[in-house]
């Protein structure tokens, strides 16, 4: 995947790379993971005054999401893009997030396995070990309770998954799945007018416990 990945990035054939920018409700502070370019943390920054973080593996995306930030150089102080495997990423407990966004990073790893496949720390050298981390420990271990989860399911097949890819498919109950409990749904819709089609937007609250 991350070969494929960093392929395209660097002949700029990017189809989930559309510049559409998601809408959230406020929060302090936010995390997307493999941000790409940066969209939607300068989103989160500059709309909602959120302290925003990207995670990304891609050089080539993490320049190119600077390059962005440096245009809006008042968010400077506010957008921080990482180079970061999502599965070693840890904060204490006084700062976990209160948002993590999620658009087409479950499509990486096949859900048949209950787990993301990622590549561990080489993966900006394309290296082709692979190793499996639960999706749904570290949202638990990321976000704070009461904290919210976006999840932009993508490519979206309700009735039909397959298990062949990337991308994988992606739905809700496999998404439900993976998360385990401790999640309320307070937003579930399937966009008409945001691309790419075959989306889904679930957003989830992590319950007190």
């Amino acid at each position: 995947m991350a070969r494929y990945y960093a392929y395209n990035r660097q002949r700029k054939i990017t189809p989930w790379d559309t510049e559409w920018r998601g809408t959230v409700s406020e929060r302090r502070k936010s995390v997307g993971s493999s941000c790409g370019r940066g969209y939607d943390p300068i989103y989160f920054a500059s709309a909602l005054g959120l302290e925003a973080f990207g995670l990304e593996a891609s050089s080539i995306a993490i320049e190119g999401a600077k390059q962005l930030i440096g245009t809006t150089p008042e968010l400077a102080s506010k957008v921080h893009i990482e180079a970061a495997d999502f599965f070693e990423y840890k904060v204490a407990d006084k700062d976990k997030f209160g948002l993590i966004y999620d658009y087409t990073y479950l499509c990486t790893g096949n859900l048949s396995l209950h787990v993301l496949l990622i590549q561990h720390s080489q993966l900006l050298r394309c290296n082709t070990s692979f190793q499996a981390r639960p999706l749904g420990t570290q949202m638990n271990s990321l976000i704070k309770p009461g904290g919210y989860l976006i999840t932009l399911m993508f490519p979206y097949v309700p009735n039909s998954p397959y298990s062949t890819g990337p991308p994988f498919y992606s739905n809700f109950d496999s998404y439900a799945e993976v998360l385990g409990p401790g999640w309320e749904v307070v937003f579930d819709r399937i966009p008409e007018d945001a691309p790419p089609a075959g989306n889904r937007m679930v957003v989830w609250k992590r319950k007190f416990e």
